[in-house]
């Protein structure tokens, strides 16, 4: 599993549509429900209900989604830190 699965579905998840989730992350539809069939498949579970106008969680996406925001939140600290000690800031330095 790659940190761009995660991404695709956090994105398909908040924005519950396939297309507009591939105009948020600069990317093509086929590549979002290419991702998201890969990352169902390395699961071994559906993560989405395929709709005619959208996709709606299944429970084990429900269950996913703010595991995968809280990773994605915690990558983001990370490397905002990561940037405030390159600019000699410190660690635990907010600003």
């Amino acid at each position: 599993m790659e940190l761009r699965h995660l991404r695709y579905f956090m994105a398909a998840a908040e924005e519950e549509h396939f297309g507009r989730a591939s105009d948020r992350l600069s990317v093509t539809r086929p590549a979002v429900s290419q991702i998201i069939a890969d990352l169902e498949n390395e699961l071994g579970t559906p993560l989405f209900e395929r709709l005619a106008c959208r996709v709606r969680l299944t429970a084990v996406g429900s269950a996913l989604l703010p595991r995968v925001q809280e990773v994605m939140n915690d990558l983001n600290d990370a490397i905002a830190t990561a940037r405030r000690v390159d600019e000699g800031q410190g660690a635990d330095s907010r600003h």
